[in-house]
This record gives C-alpha cells, sequence and structure tokens, in this order.
C-alpha cells in the first residue's frame, strides 16, 4: 500500500484509476480501484468485483482513521496494513482519550508483546467516551479490538468520534483519503478473505452523521468539551467520505 504524502500531509492529485478492480497478473502492482462495468462479466464476477472496491474502500477510510488520530496525537502511527493490529493493544486509543479526559486515563499498559492487560487501555478509552457523552450506539466490543473480532466496528467508532469532536470544537473530522491511496490486490485480497472466512459485515457508514445527529439530538446535548486547542490552527479543513456496507 502507498500513502502519498508530504510533510504529513496527503497530497490533493488526480486519480488515475485502473481500468478493472480485479487482475489476472501483477498481484503485487499497487492501484487505486474502481468496478469494472464490462459487459458480458456473469453476476457472480460482477458481485466479487463490487465487495473487492468495497473492500478497498474500507482500507481506504482505515487511512482516513489513521491519518486522522495522527493529528490529533501529533505523532507517526503504524502503516495501514498495521494499523489494525496497532490499535490491538490500546495504547493509541488511550493516548486519544487523554487529549478529552485526562482524569479517565491511568497508567498506560505498554508492553510490546500484546496481553490481557492491554484491555485496560481500551477500558481507559471507552470510560473517556463515557464522560464526553459519546453516543454508545458507535461503541464497539473490548474484544472487537483487543482479538480483532470486528476491527471495522472500532474503525467505524473512530470515524464518529471525529465527527463527534470537530462538532464539541476541536480539530477536523477524517478526511476523504478514497482514490487518494494505493493497494495491491494482494492486500484487497487478504482483507477481502478475512471479513469472509469470519463472516465480517462493514458498518454502513453513509449514514454517520446523520446518525450522530439523530442521538446527539435525543440527548439534546449542546455541550462543548474543554480541549487543549495548542497547534489547532494549523489543521485544515478537510471534506467527508461515507463507505458502504458489503
Amino acid at each position: 500500500m502507498t500513502e502519498v504524502a508530504n510533510n504529513n500531509n496527503y497530497i490533493e492529485r488526480p486519480i488515475h484509476r485502473s481500468s478493472s478492480v480485479l487482475s489476472t497478473n501483477g498481484n503485487n502492482r499497487r492501484k487505486k480501484w474502481t468496478i469494472n462495468t464490462t459487459d458480458g462479466l456473469n453476476s457472480d464476477i460482477m458481485d466479487e468485483e463490487r465487495n473487492k472496491f468495497r473492500v478497498y474502500e474500507y482500507l481506504c477510510h482505515v487511512g482516513e482513521a489513521k491519518e486522522w488520530m495522527e493529528r490529533m496525537l501529533k505523532k507517526e502511527l503504524a502503516p495501514i496494513s498495521e494499523f489494525e493490529n496497532q490499535l490491538q493493544y490500546g495504547i493509541t486509543l488511550a493516548e486519544l482519550a487523554r487529549l478529552f479526559s485526562q482524569e479517565s486515563v491511568k497508567k498506560i499498559f505498554e508492553s510490546e508483546k500484546l496481553q490481557f492487560r492491554h484491555s485496560d487501555n481500551i477500558n481507559y478509552f471507552f470510560d473517556a467516551l463515557r464522560k464526553i457523552k459519546f453516543p454508545e450506539i458507535f461503541y464497539f466490543e473490548t474484544t472487537d479490538c483487543y482479538e480483532k473480532k470486528n476491527s471495522p466496528k472500532v474503525i467505524y467508532c473512530l470515524h464518529a468520534l471525529s465527527h463527534f469532536l470537530e462538532l464539541r470544537g476541536y480539530g477536523k473530522a477524517v478526511r476523504d483519503l478514497v482514490g487518494k491511496l494505493e493497494f495491491t490486490d494482494n492486500e484487497v485480497q487478504a482483507q477481502y478473505d478475512n471479513f469472509k472466512e469470519n463472516n465480517i459485515n462493514l458498518p454502513t457508514f453513509n449514514n454517520l452523521e446523520n446518525k450522530l445527529h439523530e442521538e446527539l439530538k435525543k440527548n439534546d446535548d449542546t455541550s462543548s468539551i474543554n480541549f487543549d486547542k495548542e497547534d489547532s490552527s494549523d489543521l485544515d479543513e478537510f471534506s467527508i467520505y461515507s463507505f458502504i456496507n458489503i
């Protein structure tokens, strides 16, 4: 996977899409993906192309969450291909939680070997979310993150949190990176196989913002959060992108 970057800021450049999502060779060739609408393809192939395109979109959304957290934490995180593994440890989640609820985060467990105690870091994150009244409908289960039982739910939560914090006046939400990141056939296929093997469905992201507003309206919650806004002035205006249910 290639992330187009310059001084930690992604470059906006014209998108040159490949002619087909699926390729019979060059599995390690990085590319942007689209759906092949060539006449004559049977329905099974078309379904597979659509699903793999959605996997490509999901990988871009992982990149969006990663890039947002890097802006918030002001440090570089693991590559997209390893980002879900990094989240398992809960360290970056706890560090993020410190920004908006420092009292929720006690001593972060930072062992390099994944252990059950890392779940404490994830629980700090949950406690911080409760402190700021983040809607529980967007929460994931601890095992979704720690055991990677459903990583898309974790990414979904981070996307929702980014919009929630933006509404509260801190930073900008995730930015649109679909069509700006490139992945190999092997990377997309591996994620596709993982979803299929573990019967994982991608959450519906196209109504995430509306869903968030509805939840906040239910609670009549228009409160703001006090953040350390140091260096927040250099945050750009970023667009919002939604991805599809697989």
